[in-house]
């Protein structure tokens, strides 16, 4: 049974209300943060790393760019020449490392040889490349092995088209199921929530996907300054590491790999129901946009779309994950307010 308690009196901010409801709601939470704390260590370090091998590898393609006859490239093709010259730089040390016991250590290695490696330094560099990008590698390779003693993975995620290990590994290390009560408490978390605003000359009221740019989508914190003092600044109020993998990567995920077209009758079929979902909200949308004195941009609408599809997955995963862990499920305010029914969908 959850066991409501009281908020300490450090709840005193605007951004604090949002936390209230995250916390202090049930005992056991001590007991599962403690579970995801390892979790949660190994999906950083693996997106650390991650980061650590991207910018060694834009380094070496900067680099070797003129050695292998390429030109500075125009922004759209940026990433095609780097991933070009990256794919020769490794197939270059495989085959001036092969066979070899003993690292070189000097310049001599190099005599009578030809190619886009020609000193020690390079070779050094490229290694360095190999080595973040082999434990880079073994490091997600090992997710499914510690996703499997969580049941939201193997009975929900892991079943989903589109999901992989690594972003089911964020989700389950981000969200605290045990202090998310209601859905709008995991949205307003990950930021996808919506923001309400007055118009205060006409009253005209407006409503807006919250962002991290426009100061009405901020929030008010207090922090404590280097002389001590309590001062306010504004601030976002979600967890930007996990908008940024749901609206960023799952969406546009879900929405690739989600639908399939055959290219002879043109008949759409759908490897998950979040893709039919976007396409059904964006249809709607745009119907409603032809008919606006301002219509929004396609990629406003896409936006939308994409906000309101993550939206859906995210109250399926609250239905399925409350009751697998013991908890009871919450109806979102459009089923408790409005009547409406949101039916969790079958991935089968």
């Amino acid at each position: 049974m959850s066991v409501e308690r009281t908020p300490p009196k450090f709840f005193n901010t605007e951004a604090d209300k949002i936390y209230k409801i995250l916390a202090y709601e049930d005992p056991r939470c001590e007991e599962y943060q403690q579970k995801l704390a390892a979790l949660r260590t190994f999906v950083k370090s693996a997106y650390a790393l991650q980061a650590h091998r991207v910018a060694i590898g834009n380094r070496l393609s900067a680099n070797f760019r003129t050695k292998l006859g390429l030109k500075p490239s125009e922004k759209e093709t940026d990433d095609v020449q780097a991933f070009n010259v990256l794919t020769a730089i490794r197939k270059e040390y495989k085959n001036l490392t092969s066979g070899i016991i003993d690292f070189p250590r000097s310049n001599e290695f190099f005599k009578n040889k030809t190619g886009i490696i020609t000193n020690i330094a390079e070779l050094y560099l490229v290694n360095s490349f190999i080595e973040a990008s082999r434990i880079e590698k073994e490091h997600f390779n090992a997710l499914p092995d510690l996703l499997a003693e969580f049941p939201i993975y193997t009975e929900f995620l892991s079943k989903i088209f589109g999901m992989g290990s690594a972003m089911a590994a964020v989700i389950i290390a981000e969200i605290n199921i045990y202090k998310s009560k209601y859905p709008s408490s995991i949205e307003r978390y990950a930021g996808i929530d919506t923001v309400k605003l007055v118009n205060p000359e006409t009253g005209e009221i407006r409503i807006e996907g919250r962002g991290k740019i426009k100061e009405s989508h901020l929030v008010t914190r207090e922090y404590v300054a280097k002389d001590g003092t309590i001062k306010t600044k504004k601030s976002i109020s979600y967890n930007k590491f996990l908008k940024t993998k749901l609206v960023g990567v799952l969406g546009p995920i879900f929405i690739k790999l989600g639908k399939r077209i055959n290219k002879e009758t043109g008949e759409i079929t759908y490897a998950n129901i979040y893709a039919k979902i976007f396409d059904d909200y964006k249809a709607r949308i745009t119907a409603v946009n032809a008919t606006l004195p301002n219509p929004r941009t396609k990629a406003h609408i896409n936006m939308m779309a994409n906000r309101y599809m993550i939206k859906s997955f995210i109250r399926d995963l609250y239905k399925v994950w409350r009751p697998m862990e013991g908890l009871t499920p919450h109806p979102t305010y459009s089923e408790a307010k409005l009547g409406h029914v949101h039916n969790s969908p079958s991935n089968e």
